[in-house]
C-alpha cells in the first residue's frame, strides 16, 4: 500500500486514535471532535512533496522553493526516524486530551457540572 494512500492515512488515525483513547469511554460527540482533529492533522502531515509546476515569479520564491527541496533531501535520510517521532508526539499530545477529558456514562452532558482545569 503506498504511503500517502488513503486507506494508509486511515491506517495511520487509527493507530494514534487507539493508542491514544486506551478504552476510556468518552461522549459520541467529543470522539468524533477529536478523529476528525486527528485525521486532519495526518491529512495535513503527509502530503507528498510536489515540485513547483511553473518558474518561481520572484527571487524569493525561487529561494524559498530551493531551501525547501534541499531540506526534504537532508531529511530523507531520518525520515522514519522523524516519522516515529512526530506520530509519537501526536499519540502523547491526544493521550493529555483524553486524560481530561470525563468519561461517558450515558448521561447528558449538559447534566453535568464543568470541570476546572486550574
Amino acid at each position: 500500500m503506498p504511503w500517502n494512500s488513503d486507506q494508509w492515512r486511515r491506517d495511520v488515525t487509527d493507530n494514534i486514535w487507539v493508542r491514544a483513547l486506551r478504552r476510556k469511554q468518552l461522549h459520541p460527540l467529543l470522539m468524533r471532535a477529536l478523529r476528525a482533529a486527528v485525521a486532519t492533522a495526518v491529512e495535513i502531515e503527509t502530503q507528498p512533496f510536489r515540485a513547483p509546476a511553473t518558474d518561481p515569479i520572484s527571487t524569493s520564491l525561487a529561494v524559498e522553493q530551493s531551501a525547501r527541496a534541499r531540506a526534504i533531501l537532508a531529511a530523507r535520510d531520518r525520515l522514519p526516524q522523524l516519522w516515529n517521532e512526530w506520530r509519537e508526539s501526536m499519540v502523547a499530545a491526544l493521550t493529555q486530551i483524553v486524560a481530561q477529558a470525563p468519561e461517558h456514562d450515558g448521561t447528558d452532558p449538559a447534566a453535568q457540572p464543568l470541570r476546572s482545569f486550574n
